[in-house]
């Protein structure tokens, strides 16, 4: 290859989905130390994107990058020991590598940490370190850590109980698209908790949430069942109206 070809020729063709030229710039690049290429290699063993799919090797890179202190690769790495992609797995290692993460600002991490201290996994469990770490992805922009954070005020776990705030959180990542927190505030505005009591504002969450196959899904278009019971065929023609404006806001993290 050109000794000329730099990191961004390598992310550009992997941008475009060029996983064959990525991956025969980024490897010279990896070897010679370069942590961004280390990453993203990693991330084409882990996905198989033009290579063959090997966790092993991905885990391997990750942690070339890793020790070099990216964060990325840290969260990555940190995922790998959680879940035992590629790497025995290890909940002390995810957590020392999400700490790791977090510290730098990472918001994926920060959220991540902070499932890790909620359940007690591979750290001693504490509800006020998971929400500390909750708040510092959802002020971010993480939709993950906004919707955890909700549940945290919702069960008063590591914070004061506040249903306003719940709502607030749930209502922030349901705006971004977040099912789950969908869910979770159509069911506040059908109980009246945090927010007025709503049922066209309830269903419309709760239709917006079963368009998804997942429990979540089964869970809303059960919550619809039961609503529509409640309303009047003007209520539900009202809310099927605010689901047909309804668009999500874009995501944006910022990261440090």
């Amino acid at each position: 290859m050109d000794n000329q070809i730099t990191i961004d020729d390598a992310l550009t063709a992997y941008k475009k989905a060029d996983y064959v030229s990525a991956e025969q710039m980024l490897r010279p690049l990896a070897e010679q130390g370069d942590s961004a290429a280390q990453y993203h290699l990693g991330l084409m063993y882990r996905h198989g994107r033009g290579v063959k799919a090997d966790e092993a090797i991905a885990a391997e890179w990750y942690l070339k990058a890793a020790e070099q202190g990216r964060g990325t690769a840290q969260f990555a790495l940190g995922l790998a020991c959680q879940y035992g992609r590629g790497v025995k797995q290890d909940y002390t290692q995810a957590a020392a590598w999400f700490m790791k993460g977090a510290e730098q600002g990472r918001a994926t991490a920060q959220a991540a940490l902070g499932l890790l201290y909620r359940f007690g996994r591979g750290v001693t469990q504490d509800d006020t370190e998971a929400a500390k770490w909750y708040r510092k992805a959802a002020t971010q922009g993480s939709t993950t850590g906004q919707f955890a954070l909700g549940l945290m005020f919702h069960h008063g776990r590591g914070v004061p109980r506040d249903y306003g705030v719940a709502a607030k959180w749930f209502r922030t990542a349901a705006d971004h698209g977040h099912i789950a927190a969908m869910g979770y505030l159509g069911l506040m505005y059908f109980q009246g908790k945090g927010v007025p009591r709503d049922l066209v504002e309830a269903y419309k969450w709760e239709t917006l949430a079963s368009r998804t196959e997942s429990k979540a899904g089964d869970l809303a278009r059960r919550s619809c069942d039961m609503l529509a019971k409640e309303m009047t065929a003007d209520e539900i023609s009202q809310a099927h109206k605010l689901v047909y404006d309804w668009m999500p806001q874009e995501t944006k993290i910022t990261e440090g």
